[in-house]
């Protein structure tokens, strides 16, 4: 599936440059109205191009195919409940890491975040994202407000406090076992309404 996306959004990219390369062209000839005084013309083709534009939000542009399209993806839920993202990704457009285990270490910290933050009702919706390399390392972060009661079990690991909470407790679990097949770890801390995951992933040798 992760493939499938990633697969969508190179050609997603590739008709934006296409788009954009055409709008410089139309603009030229725009230009070359306006300068003879052809306001009819001017404002017939600018309706024409807002008519065909199809903006779409992709916050994410680092190069890295499969992170850009999960943090577009799951900006497009995030938004639905009128929550934002800020970003601050600093990452190489190849990581020597399988694309799928990104998926499942990203994809569940973002559905964590979403899942907490869509019920704040006293705190502003902001998930923070922060990922680099940092001594041949991918450091992720993942801060987000939560206005829930958080449990803990008896090792101290964070619960769920939904119904089918024994479902829910996948999400850090499964992040946890992607960090521990790179020889990395996770960190997890909640202070001031304000829940913060770092995920440490080492990075195989080519």
């Amino acid at each position: 599936m992760i493939e499938k996306i990633t697969v969508s959004q190179k050609k997603m990219l590739e008709e934006f440059y296409e788009d954009r390369h055409n709008l410089l062209n139309k603009l030229i000839v725009l230009k070359n109205s306006v300068e003879n005084s052809d306001k009819e013309s001017v404002i017939r083709n600018l309706n024409q191009i807002i008519k065909n534009s199809n903006i779409s939000e992709n916050i994410s542009n680092t190069g890295n195919s499969t992170i850009d399209c999960l943090i577009n993806f799951k900006y497009a839920v995030a938004k639905e409940y009128g929550i934002t993202f800020q970003l601050k990704i600093f990452i190489p457009e190849e990581l020597s890491m399988e694309p799928c285990d990104i998926g499942i270490a990203l994809g569940n910290a973002l559905d964590n975040a979403i899942e907490a933050v869509r019920d704040c009702r006293q705190h502003q919706k902001v998930i923070e994202i922060s990922m680099g390399v940092k001594k041949q390392a991918l450091v992720m972060l993942i801060k987000n407000p939560y206005e829930h009661v958080l449990k803990n079990d008896r090792s101290g690991k964070y619960q769920s406090t939904k119904t089918e909470s024994g479902r829910h407790g996948y999400g850090l679990n499964s992040i946890a076992r992607i960090a521990e097949k790179y020889q990395g770890e996770i960190l997890v801390e909640a202070q001031d309404s304000v829940f913060c995951l770092t995920v440490v992933m080492n990075l195989p040798e080519n």
